[in-house]
């Protein structure tokens, strides 16, 4: 990993939303340029399961402070769509097993923390391999 890996916060959005980006990228004529079609052909979908652990005290939103609180393990989704913006072609701040990195909640004011990765697993989407965790999509 590079330095820019390890001090990148990974953005999260609710797992809501993870047919939106799908749609979204089908309807986007610039995922039809060759290139951008070779590289998405190449990604595929990978899960990373988290241990949250420390939240920042002013998140009080109690949608987020009862998905997202100390201890708690949580599926992260990384769609291919996600992987086209960074050279590496992995989501921001995947870490390695047992690391340690930043995490911020899209749309959620000061909900933001730390966190250690455990363990990735490809061609994989929380909703169906990691059913009984609360999920997010990294962006």
């Amino acid at each position: 990993l590079t330095f820019t890996d390890i001090t990148t916060v990974a953005l999260l959005l609710d797992y809501q939303y993870n047919k939106i980006r799908e749609k979204l990228a089908r309807d986007n004529i610039y995922w039809d340029l060759p290139e951008v079609a070779s590289k998405i052909e190449k990604l595929s979908y990978y899960c990373v399961t988290y241990e949250i652990g420390w939240v920042n005290q002013n998140c009080v939103d109690k949608k987020v402070t009862t998905k997202l609180y100390k201890g708690n393990i949580i599926c992260a989704e990384c769609q291919p769509e996600a992987q086209l913006h960074r050279n590496n072609m992995r989501c921001a701040s995947d870490l390695n097993d047992d690391e340690y990195g930043l995490w911020k909640f899209i749309g959620a004011k000061s909900c933001n923390g730390i966190w250690r990765r455990i363990s990735r697993s490809d061609n994989c989407k929380c909703e169906h391999n990691y059913p009984t965790n609360v999920s997010f999509l990294l962006v």
